[in-house]
């Protein structure tokens, strides 16, 4: 069996301790604070999708990075993070499978452009901190989507969807979405479809592969976040 991994919510800062602000990991709206251990394997995958070898090979990479010695392995940490769904893992016969069980539940949530905070660290990185323009301009250039990854980045700016459900708005036509009520109108609106089931249907619909493609692009090129509801 093929197993991948990736990180689940987003991380923000949090309180004050010995004059330090301290990370949280935020998945549908719940805190949670992590240990060193768990903070770095978070970090590892966040915004990556892993084999477990890889996830083991980089995890202690970071440790040795940041000068943090403990005993705990990748998969001894991963367990207790999975149980708390602050993981997600993906299990299939092939890695396409197990990419599709991966990310087929979880929510996507795009990610927020501010214009203008990017002109100021653009201005702040060239001129405070001295970088090249060229660099400086590698940072922030403009992500390149296709006319499918614009589409899905369209639909996730107006009702929030799973992997699976985004596959069913392209397997359905269905992309003038505008509220929640509207997603249960047009993506359940048979006798047999359920949040239950919804994976499994559109594992097989023709359209699967390559919308499991485009999320996981977005997904890489830092577009999108994965959350629970």
């Amino acid at each position: 069996m093929k197993k991948l991994y990736t990180a689940v919510g987003g991380l923000q800062f949090r309180g004050n301790i010995a004059g330090k602000r301290c990370p949280v990991l935020v998945v549908n709206g719940n805190e949670t604070t992590p240990n060193m251990s768990e903070m770095i394997l978070w970090s590892t995958l966040y915004w990556q999708i892993l084999t477990e070898d890889e996830l083991e090979a980089q995890f202690e990479a970071k440790k040795k990075e940041v000068n943090y010695a403990d005993s705990m392995s990748a998969s001894a940490v991963m367990f207790w993070m999975i149980r708390r769904g602050l993981i997600e893992e993906g299990i299939g016969d092939t890695y396409e499978d197990a990419l599709y069980d991966l990310l087929s539940r979880l929510y996507i949530t795009p990610i927020e452009v501010n214009p203008l905070l990017d002109v100021v660290s653009f201005v702040r990185m060239v001129f405070r901190d001295k970088l090249p323009v060229e660099y400086a301009k590698q940072v922030f250039r403009r992500d390149k989507r296709t006319d499918s990854e614009r589409q899905i980045m369209k639909l996730l700016h107006k009702v929030k969807l799973t992997t699976a459900e985004t596959v069913r708005c392209f397997d359905r036509d269905v992309f003038d979405l505008q509220t929640e009520d509207e997603v249960v109108e047009k993506l359940y609106q048979d006798d047999y479809t359920t949040s239950e089931n919804i994976a499994d249907e559109m594992r097989i619909v023709p359209c699967c592969r390559a919308v499991l493609t485009d999320i996981s692009n977005l997904y890489l090129r830092k577009q999108i976040v994965f959350d629970r509801m």
